[in-house]
């Protein structure tokens, strides 16, 4: 059995990417968006701060400040570029996140 391929419409992915609600302060959470790249065009975000797994098989997971922006690559119907950025230094997370929606509005395709 196979699957079918995923949309590239940044809408479709943004809807299916979860968002995290923290239940607790500290806790982990995440966003999910879209957003518009200077000369790229839009593409869908989530970001936050999450829990991420070390290894496979292990079963310790490390606090990260997460940003991933899913990309359409223009002329093709079946490729993103995925921008990911991560952090260890919660205390700085707004800021970070502020970085990597920076770094990644560089982005350009040539």
């Amino acid at each position: 059995m196979q699957g079918s391929a995923l949309s590239t419409d940044p809408r479709a992915i943004a809807d299916s990417l979860r968002t995290i609600t923290p239940r607790r302060e500290n806790d982990a959470w995440r966003r999910v968006t879209t957003v518009e790249i200077p000369e790229v065009g839009p593409a869908a975000r989530a970001y936050g701060v999450e829990d991420v797994h070390v290894a496979k098989g292990d079963t310790r997971t490390l606090r990260m400040i997460l940003t991933q922006t899913y990309i359409p690559v223009p002329g093709t119907a079946d490729h993103v570029v995925l921008v990911s950025c991560a952090s260890p230094v919660l205390d700085l997370a707004e800021a970070f996140h502020d970085i990597f929606d920076a770094v990644t509005g560089t982005f350009r395709f040539v």
